[in-house]
This record gives structure tokens, sequence and C-alpha cells, in this order.
């Protein structure tokens, strides 16, 4: 299960005040741990808005492990390391003990920049961010490079406004330049020959912009 994270902390290397987690699937979880002395621009900014009342944190570890056991496997992803270093001191309960959790793994994504109904508060602004990452949907973008090669590439990709938005390379992988029968008649794909998102090498980076190209499941976003 893909879940979106956000914290609060006390300023730089603070200690956590909040922490937020939104699922894929829609369920929340959401506690705070209270801040007994707040930095200034803390108790000015997120004091205010955290909504509920502090939890003590063996409780709120015990609370965080039973929503985890919902899953099979975890992928956490957030827009800022810090958020994931909380996330990872929180499991800890003391020396060479921790809560129970299925299998995690970890992402800090540099391309979310959501706007939250409410800033500076953790459950909204992780609500912001899976709502735009969900946004982006894994794609095929396809294309020849300077008359090379052909290859497929598993991106991240959406439309925003029209306009085609190519996010975070995942893998990529040597194919024929035309989409196959099987890819069409699944309804995956079409062939769009003025759709030319970046070109990218054999480690993603970008190199062109002068190719064909075809994205399979780029969605309008807010259609």
């Amino acid at each position: 299960m893909r879940i979106w994270i956000d914290t609060e902390f006390n300023s730089f290397e603070g200690e956590l005040i909040s922490l937020a987690l939104v699922a894929d699937d829609g369920r929340e979880w959401y506690e705070s741990l209270g801040c007994a002395d707040p930095h200034p621009w803390v108790a000015e900014n997120v004091m205010p808005v955290i909504g509920k009342p502090a939890m003590p944190r063996r409780l709120a570890q015990l609370s965080l492990s039973l929503w985890l056991e919902a899953y099979p496997s975890v992928h956490i992803v957030a827009d800022w390391p810090e958020d994931i270093a909380h996330f990872c001191q929180f499991l800890i309960t003391g020396p060479g003990t921790r809560i129970d959790t299925p299998p995690l793994t970890m992402e800090v994504r540099r391309d979310l920049d959501a706007v939250s109904k409410v800033p500076h508060n953790a459950l909204e602004d992780a609500r912001a961010m899976a709502q735009q990452g969900r946004q982006f949907v894994p794609a095929y973008v396809h294309g020849v490079d300077f008359g090379r090669n052909e290859r497929m590439v598993t991106a991240e990709v959406s439309r925003v406004d029209g306009e085609l938005q190519v996010g975070a390379v995942t893998e990529y992988r040597w194919v024929p330049v035309d989409p196959t029968p099987e890819m069409i008649a699944a309804g995956l794909c079409s062939w769009d020959s003025g759709m030319t998102p970046p070109g990218f090498d054999q480690e993603g980076a970008l190199i062109s912009n002068e190719y064909r190209a075809m994205v399979l499941a780029a969605p309008e976003v807010g259609a």
C-alpha cells in the first residue's frame, strides 16, 4: 500500500509534534504528541492548527502499529527527508525495541508542491500531497532518440490543462517503435505522433524533445 506522510516538528532538528498518514485506499492516521516549548514560529504557525489533543507517545505508537496491520506491505512517500527520519524514529520504542509493522519501503520526492487547505496541519498537508501525487499515473513513454535506439520508459505521466507532464522515470526497457496489437486491444494505449514529452537516455536523463511518443494511461487532471 502506498501511504503519503507529513509531519510537523519543533523547528530544524526539533522533536516530532504531529504525524499524519494518508493511504491510497482512503484510510488515514493522524496523531499529535504535543510540544511543551515550541519555537516561536512553530507556536504561531503549527500549534494553533493541530486540531486534536496530544496523545502519549507510547499510546500513539501502539495506535500506529494497529493501523498499519491492515497492510501486507507499505510504501511511505514523503516530500521532505525529515518526514521519513521522524517516522523511522517514531517506530523505535526503546533500546533494541520497536513497534510491529509490515515490511516498509520509503521514497522522498521533489516534485510535490501541493497547497494544503490548512498549511502546517500534518493531516491536511498529507491529504494535499496525496491528491497531487495521485494525479501522476504509471505510463509508458516511448520514442526514438537522435535516430539511435527505441525503448519504452515507465514514467509518471499526467495531463494538466492539456499539457503532458512527465514525472519521475522508474524504469526502461528496449521495445519496437510501434505499440503492439495486444497493447491496443487491451485499451491501455493510444498512439499520437503529436505527443512529444522529453527524451530520456538510458539512465532516465533528459536528452531530446525531437521524437515520436506513445503514452499509456495519461488522464486529464481535473477532467
